[in-house]
């Protein structure tokens, strides 16, 4: 191989490592971005959880001031409240689904990323090989971070859906708490 052939191999090699040092850095941002991404919906999770419990709440609330309101109203009122109790808001069986399904996505992500930290030491510790060899173990790990990356897209593309769905039960229960509240407006101005 001649001096000049192997110049221009020196920065073919040069040129690549570069590419793929630079698509390391994006799919490493990548991974930054989609970890924010993540703990925006964990965040957006729990004040859902909360708005939803706030909701049932006052749910429970209206049922116990309906059914004082109908002992008040009549003689039969107090008569059927003494053999009944007040409603009670019962928890959605969906919605203990899809915190479920939250806490699975949850850890999956947790053991991805445990196992993306082995594969990063496991390419510290051959930092001495040859150019070529830096090149594969580069493109190696290229591909774990894309894995790790769709693997992240699809547990935040689950989130969604499960955000969706509470979004979803939480405008149903707020339907459910206005009819309630407006029946209890009802009553009430029935009573004065």
């Amino acid at each position: 191989m001649s001096f000049s052939q192997q110049k221009t191999a020196d920065k073919s090699i040069e040129k690549t490592n570069d590419l793929l040092k630079q698509g390391l850095r994006d799919i490493n941002q990548a991974n930054e971005i989609t970890d924010q991404t993540q703990k925006k919906l964990y965040e957006q999770n729990e004040k859902l959880d909360k708005a939803i419990d706030n909701i049932d709440k006052s749910q429970q609330s209206i049922n116990n001031s309906q059914y004082i309101a109908r002992g008040m109203k009549s003689f039969w009122g107090q008569l059927v409240n003494l053999f009944t109790k007040p409603k009670v808001v019962e928890q959605d069986a969906d919605l203990e689904k899809i915190r479920q399904k939250q806490q699975q996505s949850s850890q999956q992500t947790e053991s991805n990323n445990v196992g993306s930290t082995k594969n990063q030491q496991q390419e510290k510790s051959q930092a001495s090989k040859t150019q070529t060899q830096q090149s594969n173990d580069l493109l190696d790990e290229i591909n774990s971070n894309v894995e790790l990356l769709l693997q992240k897209q699809i547990v935040l593309g689950e989130e969604l859906k499960n955000q969706e769905q509470k979004l979803k039960i939480m405008d149903e229960k707020q339907n459910k708490f206005q009819n309630s509240t407006q029946k209890l407006g009802n009553d009430i101005s029935k009573i004065k």
